[in-house]
């Protein structure tokens, strides 16, 4: 029986669930990874046309949206239409470095699936947003004024840094092996396949834009073969050599990294992922479950990752903007530090952190060895270290005679933003105000240890769809639903 995802009526697949072909995805790499051979064949099986999409309704459907969802959608649409454009044209030097002629058969395929995709998109812009006349470069250098400030350093400099030097030294496999990490590891199986879930199931959810909707499936199913392709080949060169892990490892941190600031939204507002029904949260929260799905498949440990913002003219965090307004944070933060100064002054970060033990949940701690070490600056501010250990817990102030293995580094008075509940650490990160360094998996997998008093343990990971707010990846949604305080009137 060929599963729906499979079909190549594209009308079909406009009423696909995204989230069945990333399962799909995930299942095969995990029971048993195809060869190089069935991924070609499945290549052969499922080839689609742009020629037989019908974009009439999508061309009425857009007509129909409000100007503010049209800007919205047109920054992450966009960004899609230039970036399948940028790893067409340097996808080639993969091809000519792959140490198998399986590898390099399927690279091809997937050359010709990039430029399709750009065509897709190409076309779509063209007849549904009518993005102006000419030909396919014209349209676009027109498309990239919707573009953030983070596509840049991603795409246009570290993408083609990486792709520049594996030309240039094709015999390299630890080049090889860091450009494919970077590419079909990061750039399609966290970016690209996360955004793609939550565009297409808000299309899907309002029966809107129907041609899109059948030839973006037909995308995402694409690069999910790609995916399953960059694992076979990842895990294939740690057999041979596993010291390629550090080659690995160092391409992935740099485009997470990079990937941070490419989620980033104009001005701080949070309203160009919440118009469509999710959060940054969200984003981050199930970006980081696809990584770690990917890893443990592939039977590779978790990089060492430094997640921020970059400074911006020498500032950090970067100024203007915000991604919730500045001075609700001011009103906020004022309000709480307050009312919580008048019962332990200065004191009110520090009381927080080693409050965490109240929600400690030793179950579900059960056979985890890791430190965790806070480092808040500023006025209440220090370093604080929780060390997880089979069931137990201790919180000490001062850093931890061991290495830890995650650090986030924050102002105190972020700490306290955080903790009162006005934003998610994930939105912390973009703004600038949340460093983090560390094992990438267990960074995501603090609250796990840790609930609120009275209240079942809640999993991120649980609930992909919810734009929950206090639902972030990181630890600070634990104390914040413990020392909860609603804004002042």
């Amino acid at each position: 029986m060929v599963a729906a995802e499979d079909t190549r009526d594209l009308r079909e697949l406009a009423d696909v669930d995204p989230d069945r072909i990333l399962d799909t995805l995930n299942e095969s790499i995990t029971r048993r990874m195809p060869s190089y051979r069935e991924l070609y064949l499945r290549w052969e099986r499922l080839n689609w046309r742009v020629s037989d999409l019908d974009f009439t309704q999508d061309r009425a459907d857009w007509m129909a949206l409000p100007d503010a969802h049209k800007e919205r959608l047109l920054w992450t649409l966009a960004a899609f239409y230039v970036a399948e454009q940028r790893v067409a044209a340097t996808l080639s030097p993969y091809v000519t470095a792959a140490p198998k002629l399986e590898q390099k058969i399927f690279l091809t395929t997937q050359l010709v699936d990039e430029q399709r995709h750009a065509v897709f998109f190409d076309r779509w812009f063209q007849e549904v947003v009518a993005a102006g006349d000419g030909d396919l470069s014209v349209r676009l250098k027109s498309s990239r004024q919707w573009l953030g400030p983070g596509f840049e350093p991603l795409f246009d400099n570290y993408l083609e840094e990486v792709t520049c030097e594996l030309r240039d030294n094709p015999h390299d496999v630890r080049l090889f092996a860091k450009a494919v990490a970077v590419y079909h590891i990061v750039i399609e199986g966290v970016l690209a396949l996360t955004g793609q879930k939550f565009i297409l199931a808000w299309a899907r959810d309002n029966g809107i834009l129907p041609g899109f909707r059948a030839g973006f499936t037909a995308v995402a199913r694409d690069e999910s073969r790609h995916v399953s392709f960059g694992a076979r080949v990842i895990r294939d060169l740690l057999d041979e050599d596993p010291s390629l892990v550090v080659d690995i490892h160092d391409g992935m941190r740099e485009t997470l990294r990079l990937g941070t600031a490419l989620y980033q939204p104009p001005r701080g507002d949070v309203t160009y992922t919440s118009a469509f029904g999710y959060s940054l949260g969200d984003l981050f929260n199930y970006g980081s479950i696809q990584l770690e799905k990917k890893l443990r498949a592939i039977g590779m440990p978790s990089p060492y990752i430094e997640v921020f913002v970059d400074e911006v003219d020498g500032h950090w965090p970067p100024p203007g903007g915000g991604l919730v307004p500045q001075d609700l944070f001011q009103r906020a933060t004022t309000g709480f530090m307050r009312g919580f100064s008048r019962a332990v002054p200065r004191l009110a970060p520090g009381v927080s952190m080693m409050m965490l033990y109240l929600g400690f949940v030793p179950d579900a701690a059960r056979g985890v060895d890791a430190i965790f070490e806070f480092h808040l600056h500023g006025r209440g501010g220090g370093i604080y270290t929780v060390i997880v250990r089979d069931g137990t817990c201790r919180i000490l102030v001062g850093p931890s005679r061991e290495k830890p293995d995650v650090i986030y580094e924050m102002d105190a008075m972020t700490w306290a933003e955080l903790t009162a509940g006005y934003a998610t650490g994930d939105e912390a990160v973009l703004l600038g105000k949340l460093r983090i360094k560390g094992d990438a998996i267990l960074g995501r997998r603090f609250n796990e240890f840790f609930a609120p008093p009275g209240e079942p343990m809640i999993r991120a990971a649980s609930q992909p769809h919810a734009p929950d707010r206090a639902a972030g990846s990181l630890p600070v949604r634990v104390v914040g639903r413990v020392l909860r305080r609603r804004p002042a009137a």
